[in-house]
């Protein structure tokens, strides 16, 4: 279970500690609770996209973990992908990451699940899907292009 120290810091278990987080794990919460509400209340999934900015070393990647591990407590699914320095010649590498993590997990949904994705996929590409393939290989253990 996660304690807060004397000094401030929040230990979160795992040998990690996350300095002055409290204000930025709050909001990325309160972002997840919208999210469920709104999904619940429209009965259609909804999404949002939060973005973690800060230095190096600053504990992005623990926070987003950090609350990853939260929402998934919570029946949420989260993806995060992390921008490097070494991949800084590949576009978008975050956002291909995520979406990778998102192929991943929708494998583990229902049948039904994965084909309507695949539908909606295939909808909003039209034609170009062996461009976005190429882009994102993921994709192709959902669309089969």
């Amino acid at each position: 279970p996660d304690s807060v120290t004397e000094s401030g810091q929040l230990d979160v278990g795992d040998g990690t500690r996350l300095y002055g987080q409290d204000s930025n794990i709050k909001e990325l919460l309160l972002i997840f609770d919208r999210v469920a509400k709104n999904s619940k209340a429209n009965a259609v999934t909804s999404c949002e996209v939060a973005l973690v900015a800060g230095g190096s070393g600053t504990g992005k990647s623990s926070l987003v973990r950090h609350v990853q591990g939260i929402m998934m407590l919570k029946g949420g699914l989260t993806i995060f992908g992390k921008f490097d320095e070494k991949r800084k010649g590949q576009p978008l590498s975050a956002i291909v990451d995520a979406v990778e993590q998102f192929c991943d997990l929708l494998l583990l949904e229902t049948a039904e699940n994965i084909e309507a994705v695949r539908c909606a996929i295939k909808d909003a590409v039209g034609e170009d899907m062996c461009v976005l393939t190429g882009l994102i290989p993921g994709l192709i253990k959902i669309t089969g292009v």
